[in-house]
């Protein structure tokens, strides 16, 4: 009883009196975010005696489901959302399904949608690229949040649910199903109707509830099995070029290097298109330009009479324009930098979050090695002793020798001497940095590459990369073993 989007009494019927297999072959559990009273004593005159109705005051529905499967004392558990009704045939399907197999783990359902709704095209056809997505090859398989079976065994195991993460937890879930091989299959003639949103600002409700919990989820997870799963989020990998002060540090960096060699200057300035915004505005101003357009784009969509591609193209622009503004909301309210322990010894690049390295792209590997191509250009924060330090930064020679692709070091708008740069014959880049230049490091140290574009050379990658980097280490010159 979250987001029930009518009476949660019609929802529940179809599940405690509308279901042709037995009553005594399931018990139906409710939970209830508590901010109904009303539906509650409506709800409770439709439960048998070994039914279940619970409430956690203002919970989301991934915690409504973690309370609901620790109370149901079954050997499977389905979810539904609150907003869905169950066919008639749902649970003996169900049943037919696990009897006819005895190693069944977790079962999806079909998922039926109102032609009737004002946006029920739309949606319809919204669920149905997800679900194309989802279905393509090379994807892992996902549970369906509006209705799903699964062993209870099987759903302890993963742990549940994660609640902090709301509608982002069952991709979640999913993705640890698939990590510990257990199989997501259809559950013939099991189905769900799905009573969609009837406005835009419900679909963008959902839409920024998801962000903010994949956003999160990315932030606590080990990133190389989050990017496995769910790609690389550059957004969220490079935040701090969202910001008009990183940005315009960039920006410095490079006019410094454009001065200092006047022939890079067209290149260099053509590789500062992506953070154009950014320079112009950061993230609460963009938000503030935003905002206004997105309800004048879903009263479009709404009310006017488009034509069908037209209205289709529409509403993907206004899906796309609340997640930008969710992102930047996000980027908004997070701290630019956050203290971290020293690089030290051989710190490898997927312990490294955008506190300390802003301008790289998703995790790959190298012979058992994880590593990252950065941009054109990059900024490292280490936390540096105030004695002399050194940067080791292994490259593995992926791109060759690192200082044949290394335009500039930039520490504070200057351009720090090449007598201080070196590379070894494996690799590894060399930065000197002398104790005078310890606190303008720490504020950012900016690295300049040219950039390799591999779809020059006949590839489908369209990326601008820099350099490759497997690890970095700060190391104090004094206990340099040279």
């Amino acid at each position: 009883m979250a987001d029930v989007r009518g009476r949660a009494a019609d929802r529940v019927r179809t599940w405690t009196h509308g279901q042709t297999l037995a009553r005594e072959h399931y018990r139906v559990v409710v939970g209830s975010d508590a901010t109904a009273s009303s539906q509650e004593r409506e709800v409770a005159a439709l439960l048998a005696p070994n039914d279940e109705m619970f409430c956690v005051p203002h919970a989301v529905d991934a915690e409504l489901w973690n309370a609901g499967a620790s109370r149901a004392g079954t050997q499977w558990l389905v979810f539904t959302e609150g907003h869905c009704l169950a066919h008639p045939g749902c649970l003996e399907a169900v049943a037919r399904w696990i009897a006819a197999n005895p190693n069944a783990e977790v079962g999806n359902f079909t998922i039926d949608h109102d032609d009737d709704k004002p946006l029920a095209k739309l949606n319809r056809r919204w669920f149905g690229m997800i679900e194309a997505q989802w279905n393509a090859p090379g994807q892992w398989p996902r549970v369906h949040r509006s209705g799903f079976a699964i062993r209870t065994d099987v759903f302890r195991k993963v742990g549940g649910f994660e609640g902090d993460y709301s509608q982002f937890a069952p991709q979640l879930l999913s993705a640890h199903l698939h990590l510990r091989g257990i199989r997501v299959e259809a559950v013939r003639g099991a189905s769900i109707f799905h009573e969609d949103d009837e406005r835009m600002r419900d679909h963008h409700e959902a839409t920024s509830d998801f962000v903010r919990g994949l956003i999160e989820a990315r932030s606590r997870n080990d990133p190389a099995f989050f990017e496995r799963y769910f790609g690389h989020g550059p957004i969220l990998a490079n935040y701090p070029f969202e910001r008009t002060s990183v940005a315009r540090q960039v920006a410095r960096a490079i006019a410094a290097v454009a001065l200092s060699n006047p022939r890079l200057a067209a290149r260099l300035a053509f590789q500062m298109r992506p953070l154009a915004a950014a320079l112009i505005a950061g993230p609460t101003a963009r938000i503030m330009f935003h905002s206004p357009i997105l309800p004048l784009e879903d009263a479009a969509i709404e009310r006017l009479p488009l034509p069908a591609g037209w209205r289709w193209m529409a509403f993907l622009r206004s899906h796309q324009r609340a997640t930008r503004l969710e992102y930047l909301k996000q980027v908004g309210a997070r701290g630019l930098l956050r203290e971290l322990p020293p690089i030290l010894h051989q710190c490898p690049i997927e312990g490294l979050g955008p506190e300390t390295i802003v301008g790289v792209h998703g995790l790959e590997e190298y012979q058992g090695r994880r590593f990252r191509w950065t941009e054109p250009f990059a900024i490292l924060r280490p936390q540096l002793s105030e004695s002399e330090n050194e940067l080791w930064i292994e490259t593995r020679n992926l791109r060759g020798d690192p200082l044949s692709s290394l335009i500039a070091v930039i520490l504070d708008g200057s351009v720090l001497p090449r007598r201080l740069l070196a590379a070894t014959t494996d690799g590894t880049l060399i930065v000197r940095l002398p104790a005078s230049f310890a606190a303008a490091a720490q504020r950012g140290i900016i690295f300049v590459f040219s950039a390799l574009k591999p779809e020059r050379h006949g590839s489908l990658d369209r990326r601008s990369l820099g350099l490759p980097i497997f690890s970095v280490a700060n190391v104090p010159w004094a206990s340099q073993e040279r």
